[in-house]
């Protein structure tokens, strides 16, 4: 590989598998939410009245999920060169080590899960959020970097 590879953010909530998705705690909680937000559609339509109570409904989704994942779609990504590997978060902060130093791609899962590239002593060189790219895309980066399949954490 001579080129420079660019995987861009794919959040979790709008990714391919999607579907797939909809059977974990997180994503139900989002369909919860989606529900209370028609039934907030539905009192609105009935009385204009209520329209604060919307607002304020709306507001609360768009903080809580639409904001956090166009964050991501517009500047998470992993840059891949022959020489290095440079991850951008959400927030645009940038992190790179030396593509040779890499000998393992684990998820380590908890609260905040996290996807970490290790070195051959185990170490994290770099460290990407989970809940940015599809699997597919973990998958992709697994192989275009060369690494084994690795045990998920």
């Amino acid at each position: 590989m001579g080129e420079r590879i660019v995987v861009r953010a794919s959040p979790r909530i709008i990714a391919p598998d999607w579907k797939r998705r909809l059977t974990q705690p997180a994503a139900l909680i989002l369909v919860v939410l989606a529900v209370l937000l028609v039934v907030q559609l539905i009192r609105l339509l009935r009385d204009p009245a209520n329209y604060i109570t919307v607002g304020v409904g709306l507001a609360f989704l768009l903080a809580i999920f639409a904001i956090p994942a166009a964050a991501k779609v517009m500047n998470a990504r992993l840059v891949i060169t022959p020489d290095h590997v440079e991850s951008r978060d959400a927030l645009r902060r940038t992190r790179r080590c030396d593509r040779n130093r890499l000998a393992a791609l684990v998820v380590v899962r908890s609260k905040l899960s996290k996807v970490l590239l290790l070195d051959p002593a185990g170490k994290a060189q770099l460290s990407l959020a989970w809940d940015s790219y599809s699997d597919d895309q973990l998958d992709q980066i697994r192989r275009l970097l060369g690494l084994p399949d690795s045990p998920q954490g």
